[in-house]
């Protein structure tokens, strides 16, 4: 009889054993489930993190952006008004009757109205009137900028070669002389036998 038990025993070992893997597999799918919920959660949490992040970035560079720009804005309206005060006590000082005066007077004057529109609107306000302009008068726009254009290309071009002048200077004075400038070979030594050497 002890022979007839150990199957039975050896069957329900197996069964025993069948059903605490099936009970681990269960336990393994549910943990994975949890960690892939995890994941996604998390991975939800992180790109919303760096959404939020990337649009302080974006406004904080706006920002500085905005600053710099009407720094600069600020800066521009202060020179054009220190040139404007300077015409106008330029005009101040040339004769009564002289059409040169009242000319320069009114770019003074231009001058003076021009540094507080940037003053009051920085150059954002000069971009929109630029816009505005250009709604206005597309045709009149097109052709200033084509000239604006072209005068920046000629300028760009007269410094180009300006530099280039310059850079080829130097190497002219250097062979200024009578004649073309030539370094001799550098010597070689050669050993001469000497006398004690029998």
């Amino acid at each position: 009889m002890a022979y007839e038990t150990a199957p039975s025993e050896a069957g329900g070992r197996s069964s025993g054993a069948k059903e605490k893997a099936g009970e681990v597999a269960d336990q393994a799918r549910q943990s994975t489930g949890e960690v892939a919920a995890t994941v996604k959660e998390q991975a939800r949490e992180v790109a919303g993190e760096s959404r939020t992040q990337a649009r302080h970035v974006a406004t904080r560079i706006r920002d500085q952006l905005d600053e710099e720009t009407w720094t600069q804005a600020q800066r521009v309206a202060e020179m054009v008004r220190e040139w404007s005060d300077d015409l106008a006590a330029m005009a101040d000082q040339t004769e009564v009757d002289s059409p040169v005066r009242d000319v320069v007077r009114q770019v003074a004057e231009r001058g003076h109205r021009t540094a507080d529109f940037l003053d009051q609107r920085g150059l954002y306000g000069v971009a929109d009137e630029i816009r505005g302009f250009a709604r206005r008068r597309p045709g009149l726009f097109l052709a200033g900028a084509a000239l604006a254009g072209f005068a920046v290309g000629r300028l760009a071009k007269a410094v180009t070669k300006e530099s280039q002048e310059e850079t080829a200077e130097p190497s002219a004075v250097e062979s200024s002389g009578p004649g073309p400038v030539r370094t001799p070979p550098p010597r070689q030594e050669e050993s001469a036998p000497s006398a004690e050497e029998p």
